[in-house]
């Protein structure tokens, strides 16, 4: 997740998951929320030869944020996951990840930054501390 609403980027996201999954539910919470246009590209396993746990997705991702003039940097990107194999692929590209309760319970997503009940729990004050701290960890993409 890069630049979503902070003011650091330009509010536009690149999400990372099965392609089928996103185009049924992403559009369908874009279209809730009335955030059309918020996603800037979509990615999925399918465009990349190793998937997660391997980091290729989110260095992927970084990439084309990068290359689509978002001003996207490793620093300011956080994953938002589900399961254990995305936070392990989130960590292994040098992001920090936020893990929502979706699939599993907030005990199995404990190796996650931070761990939420929903999306809408998630706030900008906890994307910048994230941000902030794994910027200072010296974190880069492998």
């Amino acid at each position: 997740l890069h630049g979503a609403g902070d003011g650091n980027g330009d509010g536009r996201v690149t999400a990372v998951e099965a392609k089928r999954y996103l185009d049924r539910h992403m559009t369908r919470a874009a279209r809730r929320q009335h955030r059309r246009g918020q996603v800037a590209s979509l990615m999925g396993a399918d465009d990349v030869v190793r998937s997660k746990p391997a980091p290729d997705t989110y260095e992927r991702a970084v990439e084309l944020l990068a290359a689509a003039g978002t001003g996207a940097e490793l620093s300011a990107c956080v994953a938002i996951e589900d399961t254990v194999w995305g936070i392990e692929a989130a960590h292994a590209a040098g992001l920090p990840c936020v893990a929502l309760t979706h699939s599993y319970p907030a005990a199995a997503l404990a190796t996650a930054d931070a761990v939420l009940g929903s999306l809408d729990e998630l706030q900008p004050a906890l994307l910048e501390r994230l941000c902030a701290q794994h910027a200072g960890a010296g974190r880069t993409v492998r």
